[in-house]
């Protein structure tokens, strides 16, 4: 079967149409605040939505039935195509380069963080609030969106969420994946208000509140200000933003499954526990090492500093309260080791996300025992139910791919002139969508000083590490063209 490449512009099309709204928003608030940059919004949105209306017109009578390579193909367009006009307003205002630009748009629909405005509280309202939309829509993932819409685009069935997103099968919370997309954006859009409210009462203006909400319950780490989070030095706000960086980087599976009374799944899931228990282990040694180091002579601050700075590498929402680079280099070890971990599956995090290395873990571990019992028959277990063979190979597979990925860009990175440790930091920081890397472009580094072909290079991680590195691959296989 021919992949169906009208659905594909269908799709596009109609989804390009639900971002011009969404630019229309920061447009507003360039109006509200009396800046001239609402006609840039303004242009790129009318450009947004004549394209999207052509393609939902002009395809929409093609076949909506979505098959396996429809599913893939569908899913890279949409973020392609989202990115593409998504970095209009940046470009056209001049605030950006082309390139720049890119990089901007990827690293906020990727949720990634890392940005290229030097003063970031030089730039407009509306530009500083299109970038959190931008992660804000990029976190619950373009194409649940999608989902919530399928009725309106007629289509019988959808396999593009299992394509974007790393929501297992046995992560469903409903039996009809639309359904269960529209729970998760409930929970979202709730999480969203209710931390607008906190940043409210913390002190922050409704602006900054909305902007590091949006931002904050994506996990994507965009901020108003230069210095992030530390430039409101408030406890109050650090600790609000530790719990729902945390709670951003749970599976929203487990959110709904409390919803319908069942919420001793949230304790006896094995991904869960991990998250958790790293989460405390990791905390705990960072704040041991720096209180012997004497950086903190405050336990409180040290805990604080230790905790934020954990979570929000483990989540990949990129948020700094310091310069860690200052803190000894044991934990700045620490630190990169977490890079890669990510979240929990069907979070809004990136990286490997824990139910690969727990899965990891307990193969190498039955390796060993089939090594000393040739004969023994060891399944991988995870949440106690044995796996297919070729679930955990798939694992495996994976994770290799991404480190494989991950050392291409940092040689890449490499060669346009940056250290080892400078591309090792940007590689895993673009292709797990953290947002934050170490060494010369650590907190009070500017990565818009990178090279052209580095940029490109990161934003092109970003997108593949966003899109679970198999969406991506498989477009350049041969076999996946074939009749």
């Amino acid at each position: 079967m021919t992949a169906n490449h009208g659905l594909t512009f269908y799709i596009v099309g109609f989804l390009l149409i639900v971002e011009s709204i969404f630019m229309l928003m920061p447009g507003f608030m360039s109006l509200r605040y009396g800046e001239d940059d609402y006609i840039y919004f303004f242009f790129s949105s009318g450009i947004t939505l004549l394209t999207g209306a052509a393609c939902a017109y002009f395809f929409r009578n093609h076949p909506k039935e979505v098959t396996k390579r429809d599913s893939f193909i569908i899913v890279t367009c949409v973020w392609l195509s989202f990115t593409l006009f998504g970095l209009l307003p940046f470009w056209t205002s001049g605030e950006l380069t082309l390139v720049d630009a890119i990089f901007e748009t990827t690293s906020g629909f990727t949720t990634t963080g890392s940005t290229m405005l030097f003063d970031i509280e030089s730039a407009t309202h509306g530009i500083l609030f299109w970038r959190s939309v931008l992660q804000w829509l990029g976190g619950m993932g373009i194409i649940a969106l999608s989902l919530v819409l399928v009725p309106a685009l007629g289509m019988s069935s959808m396999q593009t969420f299992t394509a974007e997103s790393s929501v297992t099968r046995s992560d469903k919370i409903h039996p009809k994946v639309t359904e269960m997309a529209k729970y998760m954006w409930y929970i979202y859009i709730i999480m969203t208000f209710v931390l607008i409210v906190l940043y409210i009462i913390g002190g922050m203006s409704v602006f900054d509140a909305s902007c590091h909400a949006l931002s904050t319950v994506s996990t994507g780490g965009f901020s108003t200000k230069t210095d992030s989070i530390g430039a409101f030095n408030s406890a109050y706000i650090e600790y609000v933003t530790i719990i729902f960086m945390y709670l951003g980087g749970i599976n929203y599976a487990l959110y709904y499954s409390i919803l319908v009374g069942k919420g001793n799944r949230l304790l006896h899931d094995d991904e869960m526990k991990s998250y958790s228990i790293v989460a405390v282990l990791s905390t705990i040694l960072v704040i041991v090492i720096l209180l012997i180091a004497g950086n903190y002579t405050s336990i409180e601050t040290a805990i604080r500093h230790a905790l934020f700075q954990v979570i929000s590498v483990m989540t990949g929402s990129g948020f700094t309260t310091c310069d860690y680079m200052t803190w000894p280099v044991q934990t700045t070890t620490i630190i990169a080791l977490l890079m890669f971990g990510g979240g929990c599956t069907g979070s809004t995090t990136g990286g490997i996300k824990f139910m690969r290395l727990i899965i990891m873990s307990r193969n190498v571990k039955n390796e060993l025992k089939r090594t000393m019992h040739p004969t023994a028959v060891v399944p991988v277990k995870y949440n106690g139910k044995s796996l297919m063979p070729a679930d955990a190979s798939n694992v495996l597979t994976f994770i290799a791919f991404y480190v494989l990925i991950l050392i291409i860009g940092m040689i890449i990175i490499s060669l346009t002139g940056c250290g080892l440790e400078d591309s090792f930091g940007l590689a895993v920081n673009s292709i797990g969508n953290v947002g934050i890397s170490f060494g010369n472009y650590g907190p009070s580094g500017q990565i818009c000083e990178l090279s052209s072909i580095a940029k490109i290079t990161m934003s092109v991680l970003m997108l593949i590490g966003r899109l679970e590195i198999f969406t991506v691959i498989l477009l350049f296989t041969p076999s996946f063209w074939k009749r």
